[in-house]
């Protein structure tokens, strides 16, 4: 009594669709050259640097001794988490005398496609605090947005923008810790930036403690790796349909109604048995199932299946996928 179950598992399998990472060289692996320096990031394929300070491009090719070799990082020890290389970002930093650098390092990419508007995405990486950093912060994250945040000649931090992923207080420099969001785009935002971000004020500190600090220089050090950034429109972003229906006529959930939202266009419903046999197709033309619930005796009570299409104004399509219950 189970096959129809299955049977319709492998169908509606076919209606899944591959996530693409819109970050280029997320993993920080594709390089022209070895790093044999401090402040080599732009050796990283499509990636740059986003103010005038020095992040650390670290490689396990690089010379050892030269302070960006991994996993002998001149922060401390940490193998990658993908591949053999990543990158360390010095979040914020003070001399041991007091005086504040305010510094904020920072990397950058341009994303392969712009982000669609209303739609949702997924953002991840993986963290860890560098073993030698005597601080943690309350703000040190990811953004995405339309304008590129740029500057060349400065060491501050961004307090203009508001990231979307923003990482905590991170205070584990053995294991890298993935760190994730959901957002809904604006539409057009085209450049990722990790950094330090003072969008609520001054940066707020948390000691750790250390066995091998920086001479003269207190750090909230981090180092991130397998940055990814998806559309997860297509499995959660629309609101959920409704599921159960009863035609009896008696005015109360007696059809299940197409969905109709003002940012798509073209939208499609089509119903299946739990055989996997499609039964009803409805479009604008034909918003409704059943279409008269007094002479359409062939909607049986069980579980049916559906698939929601439509386009957005960019053209991209996008699916959405569910069960709905019918009682007679």
């Amino acid at each position: 009594m189970k096959v129809p179950f299955y049977i319709f598992f492998i169908f509606f399998s076919l209606f899944c669709k591959a996530q693409t990472n819109l970050v280029p060289n997320g993993s920080f692996e594709d390089h022209s050259n070895c790093p044999f320096l401090q402040d080599q990031v732009t050796y990283c394929n499509f990636w740059q640097e986003a103010n005038g300070c020095t992040a650390d491009y670290v490689c396990t090719c690089s010379p050892s001794g030269n302070g960006v070799n991994s996993p002998f990082y001149w922060m401390g020890y940490q193998e990658a988490f993908h591949g053999s290389c990543y990158m360390g970002i010095g979040a914020y930093g003070d001399m041991e005398d007091g005086i504040d650098l305010l510094l904020t390092e920072s990397i950058q990419t341009e994303l392969t496609d712009s982000l669609l508007a209303f739609h949702k995405y997924r953002i991840s990486l993986f963290v860890s605090l560098c073993n030698s950093s005597e601080f943690t912060i309350d703000n040190f994250g990811v953004l995405v947005s339309e304008t590129r945040p740029n500057k060349p000649f400065e060491c501050d931090t961004f307090s203009a923008y508001h990231p979307q992923l923003v990482v905590s207080y991170l205070t584990d420099t053995m294991n890298w810790v993935k760190q994730e969001a959901e957002f809904v785009a604006q539409g057009g935002e085209k450049w990722l930036t990790i950094s330090r971000f003072d969008f609520n004020g001054p940066s707020q500190l948390a000691a750790v403690s250390t066995n091998t600090p920086v001479p003269f220089l207190n750090y909230a050090y981090y180092l991130v790796d397998s940055v990814t950034l998806i559309d997860i429109t297509d499995l959660e972003n629309l609101p959920d349909f409704q599921n159960v229906i009863s035609p009896n006529n008696d005015g109360i959930n007696d059809v299940f109604i197409l969905p109709e939202y003002e940012f798509l266009f073209q939208e499609n419903v089509v119903i299946y048995s739990r055989w996997g046999n499609e039964v009803a197709v409805l479009n604008s033309n034909n918003p409704f199932w059943p279409e008269n619930t007094f002479t359409d005796q062939n909607v049986h009570s069980g579980t049916y299946f559906y698939v929601f299409s439509a386009s957005t104004k960019e053209g991209k399509i996008i699916y959405k996928k569910g069960t709905l219950s019918v009682f007679r």
